[in-house]
C-alpha cells in the first residue's frame, strides 16, 4: 500500500470518528428535542433552513475545494478564498432580509420571517471562519479536522437542549444553531496559526475552478430541498416536521459513512492520481459492505425503534423510515464516482451526474407527491434513486472503465448475506431483537462467502483483517 493510500486509510477512520461522534451527539439532542418540541417546531426551522440554504448557494463557490486541489497554493489565494467567504455573508444577510417577508407569505408561516432573520446572522458568522483551517484536509492532518467538527457541535447541542427545556419552542433550535456557528468561528482561529487578511489577487484563479463546483451546489440543493418545499407548500409546517425526522432516521447511516469517505478520499484522489480509480473502487467495496446491511436494517426495524425513542407522536413517519432507508442506500452506493474525475480538475462530470440525480428526482417528486401525500415523497424518491444506480453504473464502466466484473466481484457477497438477514429477520416478532440476530446473520453469511471464494483481497480483506481474521 503507497503512503498516499496508507494516508488516507487513516484519514478515513479520522473521518469516521469524527462524523460518527457528531452524529451520535446530534442524534441525543434530536432524540431528546423529539420529546420536547412538536414536529411543527422541526418543520418550521426545516422552512427557514431552506431559505436560508437558498441564499447562502446563490454566493457559494466552494473555495475551499479549490485550495485542496491546488497543492501550490499560495497565500493570496488563501486571503482571496476568505475574503470572498466574508462578503459571501454579508450578502446573504442582505439578500435574506429582502426575501424573509414575502417568504413567510408565500408558505402562509407568519413565524417565518423572525427566524429567518435571526438564521441570517448565523451565516454572517461562518463566512469569517478561518480559511487556514483548509490545510489539515489538504495535508492529510485529520486530527485537528476531528476537534473542529465535534467541537462546535457539543457547543450546539448543549444551546439546544439547554434553550428547549427553558423556552419550550422552536426559537431554541435557533439558538443551538448560532451557538455552533460561533463555537466553529472561535475554534478555527485557535486550531489555525494562520491569520487572513482581505485581499482580492487570486479571485479569477478561483472562479475558474469553482464554476462547475457552483453549479454542483445548485444541483445539491435543488436534491435536499425539492421534497421540503413541495411539502410546505402542499401539506404544511408539521408534514414538513414529520419529514425531515424521516429523512433524519433514513439516512442514519448512509451519510455518515460516505460523507467522511468521499471528505478523506478527495484529497488523496489528488495527491495520487494514478491509483484513484483503484482507490475509489476499495472505497465502494466498503461502503457497500457497511452500508446495506445497516439500510435494510433500519427498515426492518423502523416501528419499534421509532416508537420507543421518538414516543407516539413521532409513529407516522414509520412507513416513510422504511421507504427512506431504502432510497438512501441506493442513492449513496456509489459514493460519487465523477469525484476520481474532479480530483483531476474534471469537475463538470460531477455536474452531469447531479444533473442527472436531479432529472430523476424533482419530476418523480412533483408527480407522486399531489397524489401520496407525505408517503408519495418517499416513493418518489426510491424511484428516482432506482434510476440514477443505474446511471452511476453506467459511469463507473463506460467512463472510469472498470469492467463489469470488478463491480460485481465487490457486491455479490454483500447482496447475498443481506437477503439472508432481511429473510431471517422477517420471522423474527417485530420488535428490537430484529437488531441482533439480523447482525449475526450477515456477519456469519458474509464471512463464510468470503472464506469458500478463496479469501480474495476485496472489501472483506479490508473490514475483517482489522478485526483481526487472519486473511
Amino acid at each position: 500500500m503507497s503512503e498516499i493510500s496508507r494516508k488516507a486509510a487513516r484519514g478515513t477512520v479520522w473521518m469516521l470518528a469524527a462524523r460518527q461522534a457528531v452524529r451520535f451527539l446530534g442524534l441525543i439532542s434530536t432524540f431528546v428535542l423529539a420529546r420536547i418540541l412538536m414536529p411543527e417546531d422541526f418543520g418550521l426551522i426545516a422552512q427557514a433552513m431552506m431559505i436560508v440554504g437558498f441564499i447562502d448557494l446563490i454566493s457559494s463557490l466552494g473555495f475551499e475545494m479549490s485550495l485542496i486541489q491546488d497543492q501550490q497554493a499560495g497565500r493570496d489565494k488563501y486571503n482571496t478564498a476568505w475574503t470572498l467567504n466574508v462578503i459571501k455573508g454579508v450578502l446573504s444577510v442582505a439578500l435574506l432580509a429582502i426575501v424573509a417577508a414575502p417568504m413567510a407569505d408565500f408558505f402562509d408561516e407568519p413565524r417565518l420571517e423572525a427566524v429567518t432573520y435571526a438564521l441570517a446572522g448565523v451565516s454572517l458568522l461562518r463566512g469569517f471562519v478561518n480559511i487556514g483551517i483548509v490545510d489539515f484536509r489538504k495535508k492529510l492532518w485529520f486530527g485537528p479536522d476531528f476537534a473542529l467538527m465535534v467541537g462546535p457541535k457539543l457547543v450546539g447541542i448543549a444551546f439546544n437542549i439547554g434553550f428547549a427545556l427553558y423556552l419550550r419552542s422552536y426559537w431554541a433550535l435557533v439558538i443551538g444553531a448560532a451557538g455552533n456557528a460561533t463555537a466553529s468561528l472561535v475554534m478555527s482561529y485557535i486550531a489555525s496559526r494562520y491569520r487572513p487578511w482581505f485581499s482580492l489577487a487570486a479571485w479569477r484563479d478561483l472562479f475558474s475552478f469553482s464554476k462547475w463546483l457552483l453549479i454542483n451546489n445548485y444541483l445539491v440543493y435543488a436534491l435536499r430541498q425539492a421534497p421540503v418545499f413541495l411539502i410546505a407548500r402542499l401539506l404544511g409546517s408539521t408534514q414538513v416536521g414529520y419529514y425531515r425526522m424521516a429523512a433524519e432516521i433514513g439516512n442514519l447511516v448512509s451519510s455518515e459513512i460516505t460523507l467522511p469517505i468521499l471528505r478523506a478520499l478527495f484529497p488523496a484522489y489528488s495527491k495520487d492520481k494514478d491509483r484513484a480509480v483503484d482507490l475509489y473502487m476499495q472505497a465502494v467495496g466498503v461502503c457497500f459492505l457497511v452500508l446495506a446491511p445497516a439500510c435494510v436494517g433500519i427498515a426492518l426495524v423502523a416501528g419499534p425503534a421509532v416508537q420507543l425513542v421518538l414516543g407516539e407522536t413521532w409513529l407516522p413517519i414509520v412507513p416513510l423510515v422504511e421507504i427512506l432507508a431504502i432510497a438512501n442506500l441506493l442513492a449513496t452506493l456509489w459514493l460519487n464516482p465523477a469525484m476520481v474525475a474532479m480530483a483531476r480538475g474534471r469537475s463538470r462530470d460531477s455536474s452531469f451526474l447531479l444533473l442527472a440525480r436531479v432529472a430523476a428526482v424533482v419530476p418523480a417528486l412533483a408527480v407522486f407527491t399531489p397524489l401520496y401525500g407525505l408517503e408519495g415523497v418517499a416513493w418518489a424518491l426510491l424511484v428516482a434513486y432506482a434510476a440514477y444506480y443505474l446511471i452511476c453504473l453506467g459511469y463507473v464502466t463506460l467512463i472510469l472503465k472498470v469492467p463489469l466484473a470488478a463491480v460485481v466481484s465487490v457486491k455479490w457477497r454483500t447482496i447475498a448475506a443481506v437477503g439472508a438477514m432481511a429473510l431471517v429477520v422477517s420471522q423474527v416478532p417485530e420488535n428490537l431483537w430484529r437488531i441482533p440476530i439480523g447482525a449475526a446473520v450477515y456477519v456469519a453469511v458474509q464471512f463464510i462467502l468470503w472464506h469458500v471464494t478463496g479469501r480474495r483481497r476485496g472489501p472483506e480483506y479490508h473490514v475483517f483483517t482489522r478485526l483481526g481474521f487472519k486473511a
